[in-house]
């Protein structure tokens, strides 16, 4: 693959980093809200058990910003020699 593939490709993790890191700070109140607690009563009404984990905010808050960070890992991993090698070795 070209360049310019792993150009956009790095362009989209970072892009994926970002939102990330909004969905778990400021739009963080605005998914509780109209997301997971319309997700959460959907699933209380069907009768299915959600695992506390699952409901939890905190983990709502967490798992984007773990996320982030891999995204942010993944984008400085294939900005390096190393990381065009194996991106380049796994297109073909």
């Amino acid at each position: 693959m070209s360049h310019s593939t792993l150009v956009i490709i790095r362009w989209g993790l970072l892009a994926a980093a970002a939102l990330s890191v909004l969905q778990a700070t400021l739009l963080q109140a605005a998914f509780q809200r109209w997301i997971f607690q319309p997700w959460l009563m959907l699933n209380e009404r069907a009768g299915a058990r959600v695992p506390l984990i699952v409901r939890s905010a905190r983990m709502h808050r967490t798992w984007p910003l773990f996320m982030a960070f891999l995204f942010l890992a993944l984008w400085w991993y294939l900005g390096t020699p190393d990381g065009v090698a194996f991106f380049s070795r796994a297109a073909r």
